[in-house]
């Protein structure tokens, strides 16, 4: 259970929401349930499960990329794991423009359901800082250390994912993107491994054929000079 804010629940608070639990368990049953079966049983989970609320008051998370920002950044840290890797360094910022562009958007939504007559959006505008950093950075997507460029001085690949100064080392994963998007990564990764895939087999298939023809040359080179052997001899 979270409430907006950082105050921690009061036994009054805590009170009525078991009296909400006790008085409507045939909603709590259908609720476990459908968390059973597309949550903790399903092979494709759902990525959340709300409870419909019975006073139509809902909460907002948003979401949002970042301004790309050169002091936001990892960096290798002086501590090792257990494998003896340089742990990372997270050095992560926010800017104005972070801020501002949450808070606008914020205004409009809140502008619209109320033209629109769809609801009210209450809120304090000047909250909006706060509840974007309360919880710090966090997230399941760890994109952008490999970024994709074209100058080896501010990327790691190029626009073909191959690691700038290599011809044969290519990396296919949410590490090349140069910035992050919002979420999920996941068909973007995908889509750019195809895409890497598909360039791999022509570059293989150029390689081949190269090759069979150095080959090729190789041996008509040796059946021309053991004929020619032959007939001096």
């Amino acid at each position: 259970m979270r409430l907006q804010g950082d105050q921690p629940l009061t036994p009054g608070q805590w009170l009525r929401h078991l009296h909400n639990v006790v008085r409507d368990p045939l909603t709590i049953s259908r609720f476990l349930w459908h968390w059973l079966r597309h949550r903790t049983l399903a092979q494709r989970k759902y990525p959340s499960i709300i409870v419909a609320p019975k006073s139509e008051r809902y909460s907002l998370d948003f979401h949002c990329e970042q301004q790309p920002n050169r002091d936001s950044r990892v960096t290798l840290g002086a501590d090792r794991d257990a494998f003896g890797m340089p742990r990372l360094r997270v050095d992560w910022r926010y800017a104005d423009g972070d801020v501002n562009t949450v808070r606008r958007a914020i205004a409009l939504l809140a502008h619209e359901l109320r033209r629109s007559g769809a609801g009210e959006f209450e809120y304090d505008p000047e909250a909006v800082e706060a509840e974007m950093t309360r919880y710090g950075a966090y997230g399941g997507h760890h994109i952008g250390t490999a970024r994709m460029g074209n100058d080896p001085r501010s990327s790691v690949v190029d626009a073909n994912a191959c690691v700038h100064g290599m011809d044969n080392l290519f990396i296919a994963s949410a590490a090349v993107f140069p910035t992050s998007s919002q979420a999920n990564p996941t068909l973007t990764v995908v889509a750019l491994a195809l895409r890497l895939a598909e360039r791999l087999k022509v570059l293989h298939a150029r390689q081949r054929t190269t090759e069979f023809r150095a080959s090729a040359l190789q041996v008509s080179n040796d059946t021309a000079r053991d004929s020619h052997g032959a007939s001096v001899a």
